[in-house]
C-alpha cells in the first residue's frame, strides 16, 4: 500500500534548496541602490565645495567686515587709572574687526602706562574688547628729585605724587628701580616684616643690598642686614622688640642683640 501524503504539508526538494546561485545573480545589487551609491558619488564633491565656500565667508565675515568689529573697549580692576587713559594706551579704533586686533600688541601699549603692573586683553564676541588691569601697589615713598614717588614691590618709582599717602615708609635708596640691588633687598625687607610690625616702621634704608634698616616709631633701629633668612629674622624680631634698647640687630637672627 503506498503512502498518502499528508494534507497541509509541502515537499522540498533538498537537492534543489542545496543548489547554489550564480555567482552573477549573488553579487548583483538591487538596481534602487545602484543608483542611491552613483547618487551619492556624484554628490561629495559638490557638497565639500560648499563647505569650504561655507567657511571662506565666514572667514571673510569674520576678518575683514565690521560685523564682528570693536564697539566696544571694557576695563575692568581701575583704582587710580581712569578707563580714558587705558583706552588711549589700547590705541585700537572702533569699527576694528576683532580678529585684527593683536591682543599681545595692545597689552605691550597698555602696559607702559607706569601705573600698569599686568594686564590682559581678551576678545569678547560679537564687538567688544575686554582689557583687565592690576594696578602697581605702592609698599613706599621715595624722594625723588621731581618729588615724593610711590614705590612698589619690585622697588620701582612708579608714580609722583604731590603728598605722600599716610602710612607709608620712606625707602632711602640711591636709585628707586628694580634693577638696583639696593632697592630690591629694602623693598624685600619691607615685604617680610610682620604686618603688626607694619605700622611703626617709618623709613627703610639700603646703601647696599647687605646692609638694610629700619627706623621705626620711637626712635628705635632694626639693624636687617641681608635679605638671607628674613623669615627668621621676622619672627626674632617681634618678641625682640619687647625689650628696653634704641638698636636692635638681627643680622644674625640666632644671635639678636640689643643696645
Amino acid at each position: 500500500m503506498s503512502a498518502t501524503p499528508q494534507r497541509g504539508k509541502r515537499y522540498s526538494d533538498p537537492r534543489r534548496a542545496a543548489r547554489p546561485r550564480p555567482a552573477s545573480v549573488r553579487g548583483r545589487r538591487p538596481a534602487g541602490r545602484r543608483r542611491v551609491a552613483k547618487l551619492r558619488r556624484l554628490l561629495r564633491p559638490w557638497v565639500l565645495m560648499s563647505v569650504v565656500t561655507v567657511l571662506v565667508g565666514l572667514g571673510y565675515l569674520l576678518y575683514y567686515t565690521g560685523l564682528f568689529a570693536v564697539r566696544e573697549v571694557r576695563i575692568d580692576g581701575l583704582k587710580a587709572l581712569s578707563a580714558e587713559e587705558i583706552r588711549t594706551a589700547a590705541n585700537v579704533p572702533e569699527g576694528t574687526p576683532l580678529l585684527q586686533v593683536d591682543t599681545a600688541e595692545v597689552a605691550a601699549r597698555i602696559g607702559t602706562v607706569p601705573r600698569v603692573f599686568t594686564v590682559n586683553v581678551e576678545r569678547s564676541f560679537p564687538s567688544s574688547l575686554v582689557v583687565t588691569v592690576d594696578e602697581r601697589t605702592p609698599v613706599g615713598v621715595f624722594n625723588g628729585a621731581e618729588g615724593p614717588q610711590l614705590v612698589d614691590g619690585t622697588g620701582r618709582a612708579y608714580a609722583t605724587v604731590p603728598k605722600p599717602p599716610d602710612g607709608l615708609p620712606v625707602v632711602k635708596v640711591r636709585s628707586a628701580a628694580p634693577d638696583d640691588p639696593a632697592a630690591k633687598a629694602a623693598v624685600d625687607v619691607l615685604a617680610a616684616v610682620p604686618d603688626k610690625l607694619k605700622p611703626e616702621v617709618l623709613e627703610v634704608s639700603a646703601e647696599v643690598p647687605g646692609d638694610v634698616r629700619l627706623q621705626l616709631i620711637g626712635g628705635r633701629e632694626v639693624r636687617w642686614g641681608s635679605t638671607a633668612d628674613s623669615g627668621r629674622k621676622a619672627q626674632v624680631l617681634e618678641p625682640l622688640l619687647g625689650r628696653p634698647g634704641k638698636i636692635f640687630n638681627i643680622s644674625s637672627p640666632d644671635l639678636p642683640t640689643v643696645v
